[in-house]
């Protein structure tokens, strides 16, 4: 699973956050509740490496913008106000 698809799931679902790690669901926070994704497989460390490169790869080019962003499409506002605080940190 791409971390994509990952998002638009969360997007559907009007999920504020995702957590990712290694040897569990992905899960997520709606309305402040967890909510695993018990539908899928559980994250491996490969699935959670790639997940992890496939977004930071993207934050760690010079010049690169989240609201510009091509290598993960976001269309919930919220994650990409998260993207932008992990670029800056």
């Amino acid at each position: 699973m791409h971390i994509n698809d990952l998002l638009k799931i969360a997007t559907d679902r009007g999920a504020s956050d995702l957590h990712l790690k290694v040897g569990s669901h992905p899960v997520l926070r709606i309305t402040g509740d967890l909510v695993p994704l018990v539908e899928l497989k559980r994250l491996m460390q490969e699935d959670t490496i790639a997940m992890a490169f496939s977004i930071l790869s993207c934050l760690i080019e010079e010049g690169s913008e989240v609201n510009n962003f091509e290598c993960v499409s976001v269309s919930n506002p919220d994650f990409l106000r998260q993207l932008e605080s992990v670029k800056s940190q």
